[in-house]
């Protein structure tokens, strides 16, 4: 566990970035056209890369103030 969880910091910052990329980039050129339904799941996917972000930040924030 200890391989993956040292680049813990490094996967959610890239997490937080690309979903912030998505919502800012992609969301828009869909919206502009219309398309409302690739307009969405663009965005759900956005936060759902931020949200991922966060929480894998906060797990490791947890774990390793409580378990080491």
């Amino acid at each position: 566990m200890e391989a993956w969880w040292s680049d813990a910091g490094y996967i959610s910052a890239l997490f937080i970035l690309t979903g912030l990329a998505v919502l800012r980039f992609d969301v828009r050129p869909f919206t502009d056209r219309h398309m409302v339904r690739e307009a969405a799941w663009a965005r759900g996917i956005g936060w759902l890369n931020v949200a991922a972000g966060i929480l894998l930040y906060i797990a490791r924030w947890v774990h390793d103030r409580w378990w080491f």
